[in-house]
């Protein structure tokens, strides 16, 4: 399944070919690897560092346990004919208060631009022979399925429904060894955010849930991105951040809502209004250590490739110990 709003399918091997590139700069020691707003996996699935621990996490409880059933070998195929699919079977799956992995599948594979039970959609507007849940399947297989299945070699991506704000809460005990491990165990992690982005439309966590992400508070997202980068190196995916976060990735894409659409819109995509730039984003101080690292390691560099005859005397030195 590619289609979730928000997600990070045309870009995720770019997103963390950057984040395991600049990690390895500033913190080769970390073993652990979480996104706490893991949507559909399309950057996690990307991250390929053998020493991490993959962690996968999102407040979503149906995308939580869709992605678990898949790891334990499902298919939405199992539980209903996908090529007969319609608004009557849309309507009855919407409707069903208990967690549901085949809610998660129907409410953002077969809707309207990937926004969760927002409008059923019965045929892809790219192909009209193939029906919606026929092609989010598809997806499934094609970019889950491969990181997730057991068929495929053991996956050690751990899933959790938990809120942001839970990660790193002290454990509710007295015993001073149990706080000094839960210490121990949440420092020096690599974290990737991909938070609903400030200004933008939100979507019901659950069907018929009065939280919606549109309410998603950023003031407050950025204080907790200020604490945890005290002690992890954090990612975050947005347009625009606090003026003591940096951009250290870019890139221009035009808003997905407007692609494919007929030549009165053509005008407007080529004044550009409807164009975003995608930044990644990290706290200045975590840029501070990647700069200095980057320019030691090019002095390095320098000093390797310089003819001993035409070195100074202290470089000479140095060079030889």
């Amino acid at each position: 399944m590619t289609r979730y709003q928000g997600g990070k399918a045309a870009i995720g091997t770019e997103l963390a070919a950057h984040i395991m590139k600049y990690a390895e700069h500033v913190l080769p020691e970390s073993r652990n690897y979480l996104e706490p707003f893991c949507g559909m996996l399309s950057v996690l699935t990307n991250i390929t560092n053998p020493q991490w621990k993959r962690h996968a996490a999102d407040r979503h409880p149906d995308l939580i346990q869709m992605h678990r059933a898949i790891a334990n070998g499902w298919l939405p195929s199992h539980d209903i004919d996908l090529v007969l699919f319609d608004k009557h079977d849309y309507d009855e799956v919407k409707s069903r208060e208990h967690t549901d992995k085949l809610k998660a599948f129907i409410g953002f594979g077969t809707c309207h631009s990937g926004m969760y039970m927002s409008s059923f959609v019965r045929y892809t507007k790219l192909n009209t022979q193939n029906s919606s849940a026929q092609a989010a399947e598809a997806g499934i297989v094609n970019n889950l399925v491969p990181h997730l299945c057991p068929a495929f070699g053991p996956s050690d991506i751990e899933f959790t429904c938990q809120d942001y704000r839970d990660w790193g809460c002290a454990p509710c005990t007295d015993d001073e060894e149990e706080q000094q491990r839960h210490k121990l165990q949440w420092k020096d992690w690599v974290i990737y955010c991909d938070p609903p982005y400030a200004s933008t439309n939100g979507y019901n966590v659950k069907g018929g849930d009065t939280r919606k992400t549109a309410d998603f508070d950023n003031e407050e997202f950025w204080t907790h991105m200020r604490e945890w980068s005290g002690s992890h190196l954090v990612f975050i995916s947005e347009y625009t951040a606090p003026d003591d976060f940096v951009c250290v990735w870019e890139k221009d894409g035009i808003n997905k809502r407007h692609l494919g659409r007929k030549s009165a819109d053509k005008k407007t995509q080529q004044k550009g209004n409807n164009r975003k730039t995608e930044k990644l984003f990290v706290h200045k101080e975590w840029h501070t250590v990647f700069e200095r690292v980057k320019q030691s390691r090019e002095e390095m560099k320098k000093q390797s490739t310089t003819p001993l005859q035409t070195q100074e005397p202290d470089a000479m030195e140095w060079s030889s110990e």
